[in-house]
């Protein structure tokens, strides 16, 4: 085998691998093909009902903002509320105490 021919292939297979399209890894939710956008939102901590009225009027208010900002193309559908830890490899969004981060 010749010297620069581990490197060729290297070079090769990063190129493929980097233009080879693949799906995005976050949590459950993704984007549907009518532009409807669902989410999961985990607590990393136990919420208080506080917590949870403050996390669903900032998700209205951020629906809107994003169907605005994409003039009607995108928008918010289902957006669910979890917290433990067995859901939080699903949550698309971790929302932390206030003042943690």
């Amino acid at each position: 085998m010749r010297r620069g021919r581990p490197a060729l292939v290297l070079v090769v297979s990063l190129l493929v691998s980097a233009l080879v399209p693949r799906p995005a890894a976050g949590g459950a939710g993704g984007v549907e093909p009518d532009g409807t956008v669902d989410l999961d939102i985990h607590f990393r901590f136990p919420p208080a009902q506080i917590d949870i009225d403050r996390v669903r009027s900032q998700t209205q208010r951020a629906s809107q903002l994003f169907c605005d900002a994409t003039e009607g193309q995108m928008r918010f559908g289902r957006v669910r509320l979890t917290a433990g830890g067995a859901a939080e490899p699903a949550g698309d969004v971790w929302y932390y105490p206030p003042g943690v981060i």
